[in-house]
């Protein structure tokens, strides 16, 4: 008969250990890429919600009529929210605290009664949530202000002089995936309040 050999158990052991060691690694390389994986469809979705947004407010600031209040956290204007409505709607854009967190809000009030001498009844409002999660502030402003010239103008800002306005959200996502948030800027020309036309 042949030389039969058998495992000791130190042999086992390496091959246990190694094996251990070969799972360990395998199983963190998993982790990783579903932890990457998860972030960068968390980036997607805040860069989605964001371009969303930013494209909501510029299509409200290319049609306003009027400026009633403009600081670095709020924004309220007339505007014609809609290509075909009849009168411009009082939208206020702010910085409210929503599902417990920081988030782009606005209120559409729509307008009543007959021209010039609309009202805005605020029973008639309706509130909703542009970005949900944001990290904006009097120190990281979510609106800038400039004049004709492109000029920034200083908060508080004179109404009068208001012909551009930048937009600079900075958002995270709700699920606490990112940890650096994501910030976009444009500018929207105030095309009712241009004087060169």
């Amino acid at each position: 008969m042949g030389n039969r050999r058998a495992f000791t158990i130190i042999e086992l052991i390496v091959v246990a250990g190694l094996g251990s060691i070969l799972g360990a690694i395998v199983i963190s390389v998993v982790v990783k890429s579903l932890s990457d994986n998860r972030r960068v469809e968390a980036t997607s979705l805040v860069q989605r919600d964001i371009n969303l947004g930013v494209d909501n407010i510029n299509k409200v600031l290319r049609s306003t009529t009027q400026i009633l209040e403009a600081t670095n956290t709020t924004l309220r204007v007339r505007a014609y929210r809609n290509v075909g409505d009849a009168a411009p709607s009082e939208i206020y854009y702010r910085i409210d605290t929503h599902n417990g967190e920081q988030a782009v809000r606005y209120d559409v009030t729509p307008a009543s009664g007959t021209a010039p001498n609309y009202t805005y009844d605020p029973q008639d409002t309706e509130t909703f949530t542009l970005l949900p999660k944001v990290t904006n502030s009097d120190l990281l402003p979510l609106f800038k202000y400039y004049n004709e010239e492109n000029v920034l103008l200083p908060v508080p800002v004179s109404l009068s002089e208001v012909r551009v306005i930048e937009v600079l959200p900075s958002c995270l996502d709700i699920t606490g995936m990112l940890t650096n948030p994501i910030t976009v800027t444009t500018k929207a020309t105030l095309r009712n309040f241009k004087t060169n036309l």
